[in-house]
């Protein structure tokens, strides 16, 4: 887990990010986009930058060669906003954690809900067709000690029993 420091570090660089990106950045390939998080490097030289992108396939790929291509401008704003001795490196990322939210959320959609008489820890009663598990005999138990145990042993043997 990134430092305090790094973890606001990250935080404000989302948040200026953001800002830039939506006020500043005038490329016609970079199309609606939201910041979701920044993961900085522990020596602050490089910068991830997750984006969730609005549109499909390839509107997802024109924007991030958009934010690619305007990764230098963006910096320097960042430089002008943040008082940071070295702005890091981006390197913007699709973040399809969003996607994969909406995946789950539309299959658990299709589970079918507990029947209205269910009761948590409830399990039917075993039908009478069900073969019931018989006792076992604890004899075979002590003879197989004794030959685990082998030669010599019998009265460690005898003592267990």
């Amino acid at each position: 887990m990134p430092s305090r420091r790094i973890q606001r570090l990250n935080e404000q660089l989302r948040r200026e990010i953001s800002e830039v990106v939506r006020w500043n950045v005038k490329d016609p390939r970079v199309g609606p986009a939201a910041i979701s998080r920044v993961e900085t490097s522990a020596d602050l030289s490089h910068a991830r930058v997750w984006v969730v992108i609005v549109g499909d396939q390839a509107d997802e790929r024109d924007t991030l060669a958009g934010l690619a291509g305007a990764a230098a401008f963006i910096r320097a704003q960042l430089s002008e906003r943040i008082e940071i001795r070295k702005v890091p490196a981006l390197d913007f990322r699709i973040d399809r954690s969003m996607a994969h939210a909406a995946h789950i959320e539309r299959l658990l959609g299709g589970v079918q809900p507990p029947p209205a008489d269910y009761q948590p820890g409830w399990d039917a009663p075993p039908e009478e067709d069900d073969e019931q598990p018989e006792d076992v005999d604890r004899g075979d138990e002590r003879e197989l000690d004794a030959e685990r145990s082998g030669p010599g042993d019998d009265d460690a043997a005898e003592e267990r029993a």
